[in-house]
């Protein structure tokens, strides 16, 4: 059984805070088997998510995964997996700042959002954001524009992309 799942399924049973997820990655008996009902809900419904990312071409990197960034294993409730559609390895590489705003904005907070994210990408940082329409997608626009990486942070899942509008296939 792949290591990833046995983690994502351990990792169901505890608080998703960064001490639980620190305590279970450490614990000796993390990948003991016999811990795991594969007849639960859990396991089925864990093994359907990877089985989706692998289809849809994602990366699965878990807490205890090298690529996982050092940053967000600091923050109180990291998540327990990262599901990525792209390169992986810049989570760590890369220094990022983060672009939010308003989904509906006027030209000029568009075309500003465009601008710095634009500057920004070409100190060879990266942008991170929600990917909606408004800032968002002029921020992802504009770190594009200057050829930096932008990592979107979704909230709907890899396979019910939101908004449909801000769709981009095959960046990578």
């Amino acid at each position: 059984m792949d290591r990833q799942l046995i983690w994502v399924v351990r990792a169901q049973g505890v608080p998703n805070t960064r001490k639980s997820l620190y305590e279970l990655a450490a614990s000796d008996d993390i990948f003991d088997l016999s811990l795991i009902d594969t007849s639960s809900d859990e396991y089925k419904d864990t093994l359907s998510n990877f089985e989706k990312a692998n289809k849809l071409g994602a990366e699965i990197v878990t807490y205890i995964d090298k690529r996982y960034p050092e940053k967000l294993k600091n923050i109180y409730q990291p998540p327990a997996v990262l599901y990525v559609l792209g390169n992986a390895d810049i989570l760590n590489d890369i220094i990022f700042t983060g672009m939010v705003g308003a989904r509906r904005s006027d030209s000029y907070g568009i075309r500003m959002a465009e601008t710095i994210a634009a500057e920004i990408g070409q100190t060879g940082a990266g942008i991170v954001s929600g990917g909606a329409i408004g800032i968002d997608a002029a921020s992802h626009r504009g770190a594009l524009r200057a050829k930096a990486p932008t990592v979107a942070v979704l909230g709907s899942g890899l396979d019910k992309l939101y908004p449909k509008e801000n769709i981009i296939h095959q960046l990578y």
